[in-house]
């Protein structure tokens, strides 16, 4: 900057020079004529030379703005570098933070094991006539949903939850699932407290507990790390040491803030520590598909041989009113059936009792147009059930009265006499639901 202020002040002193004439200052007191005339070409020189000094005033203010705009840019950029520079310090110094309060808050596995043990519950899992047939574990994700493995309860017709203090809470049904994952997501009928669900994934090396029953052992905690993240039949799984035996299907593996990061599904008999979950981006997928609750998949496998069992725990009867009409079952080979026919023929059957109450209603109930649509929908409910058991098969299903009497009974048209017991028979059909070609339909006897 002197050195520009010198460069600005040389042709001022240059004008100075030329605006003084010889013999100094007194010289200008009394010009002659000559003089004048010099005069004249010395003030157009200075004019000139004027003009000159003026442009390039003009030149060096216009430099000086131009670098003026360049500094202020400069100046505003390294604000706004200084400015995104002290946010990612700020961060950086947040979750330093972050780091070192959740180091010194890092639940013991102990405090883990108390907090998470009332979310996690063993699963009892009955067949058709009410009878435990495998147990395994789930995890509460919501208030009245539990997730767990679709094997586990592949072949339930009913399931409980059971709570570390043996308390049992009924599956109302399931609404949602993914068999291929491995996934079911069960309704129940309490209320319970959802754990909560990581959304990063799981870190290999990382601390983790698992919770589970093994063999019925409800609530079972054992810990490792995560092992790897491996990918088995084109879907991820999560390797595990933590250890986990049968019946820890469908127990939670979380880290040690005690967040769900997995769920237990399978481990490996001849590998020592090789366990495996599922992770919790396939537990979201198959929560966001929840919908309303339907039957566990058992109860849809209906077989000849569990058929009658079947009825008995589902339709045990029906009500005219106030009137309960019990039924039995009875399944007897049909020796008229044909190719495409089903090779028995089931018999809903009313004792005394029973078709006392069914005559009872249906004369002094005074509504019998009613009661006969009770009475039909029943017998099409069944006949439904056994049209399950014989796919593809034509089926024949009737509603009876079926008597003994020590004399013979008039007005029936069925009645045989049985020397044994010295008694009268009466097989007494009401209705019959047939099929014909896969279709249903229905006809009234009496």
């Amino acid at each position: 900057m002197r050195m520009r202020r010198n460069l600005l002040l040389l042709p001022v002193l240059v004008l100075s020079l030329l605006l003084t004439p010889p013999g100094g200052p007194a010289a200008l007191a009394a010009p002659d004529v000559g003089q004048q005339t010099a005069g004249t070409d010395a003030e157009s020189s200075m004019t000139g030379l004027l003009v000159d000094l003026n442009e390039s005033l003009k030149s060096e203010n216009e430099s000086l703005r131009t670098l003026n705009a360049v500094l202020q840019a400069e100046n505003e950029a390294l604000k706004q570098e200084n400015e995104v520079l002290r946010s990612q310090l700020d961060a950086a110094l947040r979750r330093l933070q972050e780091l070192e309060d959740s180091a010194g808050q890092v639940p013991t596995v102990e405090g883990l094991a108390a907090e998470l043990r009332t979310r996690v519950f063993r699963v009892d899992v009955f067949d058709y006539g009410g009878r435990l047939i495998s147990t395994g574990s789930a995890v509460a994700v919501t208030e009245d949903e539990v997730v767990t493995n679709y094997h586990v309860v592949n072949e339930a017709w009913s399931a409980e939850l059971v709570t570390e203090s043996g308390g049992r809470i009924p599956v109302v049904g399931m609404t949602a699932f993914n068999e291929a994952w491995d996934l079911a997501v069960l309704q129940v009928s309490g209320r319970l407290e959802p754990v909560t669900i990581r959304t990063s994934p799981a870190r290999i090396g990382e601390d983790v507990v698992a919770i589970g029953s093994p063999i019925g052992l409800t609530n079972t905690v054992s810990t490792g790390i995560v092992s790897a993240r491996r990918t088995m039949d084109g879907f991820d799984v999560i390797q595990v040491s933590a250890p986990i035996s049968q019946g820890s299907s469908g127990g939670g593996l979380f880290d040690r803030q005690g967040q769900l990061i997995g769920i237990t599904f399978a481990y490996l008999k001849d590998g020592q520590n090789l366990n495996f979950a599922i992770p919790m981006q396939y537990v979201r997928q198959v929560l966001a598909q929840a919908g309303p609750p339907r039957d566990l998949p058992g109860a849809n496998r209906i077989t000849p041989e569990n058929l009658v069992a079947v009825l008995y725990q589902s339709h045990p009867g029906f009500y005219l009113g106030e009137y309960e009409v019990a039924v039995d079952y009875l399944l007897v080979p049909d020796s008229t059936a044909v190719y495409g026919e089903a090779p028995d023929i089931l018999w809903i059957v009313m004792d005394d009792e029973a078709y006392y109450n069914y005559l009872t209603a249906m004369v002094l109930g005074g509504d019998v147009g009613r009661y006969r649509a009770v009475v039909q929908a029943f017998v099409r409910d069944v006949a439904f059930l056994v049209g399950k058991a014989y796919p593809d098969l034509d089926a024949t299903v009737f509603l009876t009265y079926f008597g003994e009497f020590s004399n013979y009974p008039h007005g029936f048209k069925h009645v045989d006499y049985n020397p044994e017991s010295d008694s009268w028979l009466v097989v007494h059909p009401v209705l019959m639901y047939w099929q014909w070609l896969g279709e249903w339909n229905c006809t009234w006897i009496d």
